[in-house]
């Protein structure tokens, strides 16, 4: 399914640096996290600061990378939320049913998008949501490091993180789809599509809010 290799090595950089494009990401889809969470292809949790405590019955954080959960581990150690979760795993082999399943930047990594959304389809609870974020075929990765890098430009990190995000931008087999391709995947699961956006990282990602009907 998702190639770790593909992430090899970003682990550092991307948890030790946010950009402002990432910020606004994370905030947009915490606000719709409510119940039961998985959070799939998680990388090390960046998302779960974000979320609203008493919304959150629980998280769950599924990654296959092993550094990616290592750190995550450590974060969620320093949240202090026992409910608070992150396991090493392919999607695919995730157990439970869930209340909310986000997704964010992971869809484009996966080998066939609609065998992991139909697995996420089944594991969502009827009336829950599927939360995805995923860079599209608009993404211009030289303009967001241009636009973050006044911001970071001082961090040890900035040169490695850069060097990893423009690998990831031309990775081979990448899945970076039009939003309509991607609303007509969700759709093809069982998902009914709510709300879409292509507002986020300038344009270069696709934002879905979708729900399985009772």
């Amino acid at each position: 399914m998702t190639s770790s290799n593909a992430f090899s090595g970003y682990t550092t950089s991307f948890a030790a640096i946010t950009t402002l494009f990432q910020d606004h990401a994370y905030e947009k889809t915490a606000r719709y996290v409510t119940g039961r969470v998985l959070d799939a292809g998680s990388g090390c949790a960046k998302l779960a600061p974000y979320l609203h405590a008493k919304s959150v019955q629980s998280y769950l954080a599924v990654d296959r990378d092993e550094d990616m959960v290592r750190t995550g581990t450590t974060l969620l150690s320093r949240l202090a939320r026992k409910q608070y979760n992150i396991r090493q795993a392919d999607i695919l082999e995730t157990e439970g049913i869930f209340n909310t399943i986000v997704s964010i930047q992971s869809y484009y990594s996966w080998a066939d998008t609609c065998e992991v959304l139909g697995k996420l389809f089944q594991s969502t609870a009827p009336g829950g949501t599927l939360l995805l974020a995923t860079a599209n075929d608009k993404l211009d990765i030289e303009h967001l490091i241009e636009r973050s890098f006044k911001a970071h430009v001082m961090h040890p990190m900035w040169s490695e993180f850069v060097a990893h995000n423009r690998r990831l931008a031309d990775m081979p087999g990448g899945r970076f789809v039009s939003l309509d391709t991607l609303i007509e995947e969700i759709k093809s699961v069982g998902y009914q599509v709510q709300e879409t956006s292509t507002d986020l990282f300038d344009g270069g990602v696709n934002w879905v809010r979708a729900v399985r009907a009772n």
